[in-house]
């Protein structure tokens, strides 16, 4: 488990503007058992992260990855989160990012 000073808040704000800017992110399946597919549709190529937060807003994993391609789809590993409710951030380089939740089932 990773941690930070203080929780962050989780924000959909950039959703919108993604949503603006023709990008997409989906996220499957959900809820999710063992392994998250996360894809992403828009222009950018270069260095994308993502991060996932509990409900209280505390950082529980991260990565970062290199998008080579205008679609690109991710695996995460979730096997060592528990059952529960967590959002997902993607951020494409540090400009914009978008927010979606999802449950993990045992």
């Amino acid at each position: 488990m990773l941690s930070e000073d203080k929780p962050l808040a989780v924000s959909t704000k950039g959703d919108d503007y993604w949503k603006q800017t023709g990008k997409s992110m989906t996220i499957y399946p959900n809820p999710v058992h063992d392994k998250l597919f996360v894809n992403l549709n828009s222009s950018y190529k270069g260095t994308a992260s993502i991060k996932i937060f509990n409900t209280l807003g505390v950082l529980l994993y991260q990565d970062r990855f290199q998008k080579l391609s205008a679609l690109h789809t991710h695996p995460v590993d979730l096997g060592t989160l528990n059952q529960g409710t967590y959002f997902i951030q993607v951020a494409e380089g540090e400009k914009t990012s978008a927010v979606e939740k999802f449950v993990k089932s045992e």
